[in-house]
């Protein structure tokens, strides 16, 4: 394990201070997916027991990050192409009860905070920083989860974030198109929530979304491993039928195969497509 390019930690708690250096090394690509993390070697590196390195890699684990394998050690957790998959349909559903919830309760302050972190997503896409647009885009949707009322929701999101995070650190490996329309995308959420107007909202969170999930480069899904088992998905449906978004079965068709989460269309994946999952 390379422990170089890993971040010094600050004053403040030991296992809160290794596991902030630990994530943002995740994130940045510093350990890759796979990696073995050894206990041992990291209360050398900071310079402290096994207890407080223990604490962070729980931490870390809470949040998707990393795998503990039992007789075989932690590692940095990977994501296949159908846990891509699950996450973003399952941000679909989760964010879209938020923001229903958000908009019952919004204030003139938290308009504002979405607002400021649109500005800071901008800058960073003219700017061409694909991590920190990442990040505020991140900030923007935890932000409405947060403030949603809804504390298992939170929940939820939380552990769906980690591996938001973890393939958007995959993906930034790779050019990502279009980053000023990701960042301006966030503007019409922003203005409908702001007008109280919930259909509308829906709306665009689902299309917002699945956006950001057809952005993934080619490379991004060859790079992902599969599932183990490998099994074909099989379909119930006719390729041409679309997939109503704002619809809760959404869950159910991933989960019985029958969704071809690339292109948005129930029914078997074809081509290159179908290779991905």
């Amino acid at each position: 394990m390379s422990l170089e390019l890993v971040q010094p930690i600050a004053r403040e708690p030991l296992s809160e201070g290794i596991y902030k250096s630990l994530k943002a090394s995740i994130l940045n690509g510093t350990l890759s997916p796979g990696e073995r993390i050894r206990e041992l070697e990291l209360s050398r590196w900071f310079n402290t027991s096994q207890g407080p390195v223990r604490e962070a890699l729980k931490l870390l684990e809470q949040e998707g990050l990393v795998t503990r394998e039992p007789y075989k050690g932690t590692f940095i957790s990977q994501i296949t192409r159908e846990e891509v998959n699950e996450v973003y349909a399952l941000r679909i559903l989760l964010e879209s009860i938020a923001v229903r919830r958000f908009i019952g309760r919004v204030r003139k302050k938290d308009i504002e905070t979405l607002r400021g972190f649109i500005d800071m997503m901008r800058q960073a896409a003219a700017e061409g920083d694909v991590p920190t647009l990442v990040e505020h885009d991140m900030m923007f949707h935890q932000y409405i989860c947060e403030t949603s009322g809804s504390r298992v929701l939170l929940q939820i999101w939380m552990i769906i974030h980690g591996k938001t995070r973890l393939a958007s650190a995959i993906a930034n490996r790779f050019h990502i198109k279009h980053l000023d329309e990701i960042a301006e995308m966030h503007q019409p959420l922003l203005d409908s929530i702001a007008a109280r107007h919930s259909s509308r909202a829906l709306e665009i969170i689902n299309e917002h979304i699945r956006f950001i999930w057809l952005q993934f480069p080619e490379e991004f899904w060859d790079h992902l491993p599969q599932e183990k088992d490998g099994a074909e998905m099989h379909s119930t449906s006719s390729d041409s039928e679309l997939v109503d978004w704002n619809k809760t079965d959404l869950l159910s068709q991933i989960l019985h195969g029958t969704l071809n989460m690339k292109t948005g269309r129930a029914g078997k994946k074809q081509g290159k497509i179908k290779n991905r999952y």
